[in-house]
């Protein structure tokens, strides 16, 4: 396991694949937790016509209440927790 400081540090020791290598792998994506998910997740929908963001309480969502901004639809989807094509069909193909 090497831990990595900073870019100077290895170079002498690593080629620059090995380099580009350690560095990708070490800036992999890690689980959004606390208020982060918060802020990216909680109260977000998603425009199912234009896909613009929307910040609003799901209550009024549900009751037709909030439309979109760009084209004055109400069809609003909460927004996706996991990212798209992440899925048992694109782990079985890589």
């Amino acid at each position: 396991m090497i831990i990595i400081f900073g870019k100077q540090e290895l170079s002498g020791m690593l080629n620059t694949w090995q380099l580009s290598r350690v560095i990708w792998c070490s800036n992999m994506a890690k689980k959004v937790m606390g208020p982060a998910f918060h802020r990216l997740f909680e109260n977000v929908f998603i425009c199912l016509r234009c896909n613009a963001k929307i910040r609003a309480d799901p209550l009024k969502v549900k009751k037709k209440l909030v439309k979109c901004r760009k084209c004055n639809s109400y069809k609003l989807r909460p927004k996706a927790k996991e990212p798209r094509g992440v899925g048992k069909a694109a782990v079985a193909a890589a």
